[in-house]
């Protein structure tokens, strides 16, 4: 599975001296690290690297975003899975992480933006499950 995260971080150890970070503190210095780079061309080629199907996980994730995202990878079969959970439930959630919490506001944010995918996106399967 690969997630934009994951990727920054990857990049970041590529270049940082050694350090004894904590995981909020090493996403935080990759983000930063990261600004202004194409993660989208980040992202193909570590999906070139792989071999097989690749599971992407992109969390605050429109329609805008899911169409450049097919767009910079090609032609391929993609299967959407759209994982809905209630707004307390994301709340309690993220309250109890040991690290990368997101807050509130944010998660408020996200759920008034949320829109649900659709096969016209280029997708051949669509699945929701509510969590």
């Amino acid at each position: 599975m690969l997630t934009f995260d994951d990727i920054r971080v990857e990049e970041f150890l590529k270049h940082a001296t050694i350090g004894d970070w904590s995981d909020k503190e090493l996403y935080k210095l990759a983000f930063e690290y990261c600004k202004g780079m194409d993660l989208m061309k980040l992202l193909k080629r570590a999906v070139d690297k792989i071999d097989g199907d690749v599971i992407i996980c992109n969390t605050n994730c429109n329609k805008k975003a899911r169409r450049s995202l097919i767009n910079s990878l090609g032609k391929a079969n993609y299967k959407c899975v759209y994982v809905v959970s209630d707004k307390d439930t994301i709340i309690r959630r993220d309250i109890e992480r040991d690290s990368k919490t997101v807050g509130q506001d944010v998660i408020r944010r996200f759920m008034y933006n949320q829109q649900i995918p659709t096969y016209r996106e280029g997708f051949i399967s669509t699945k929701i499950i509510y969590n």
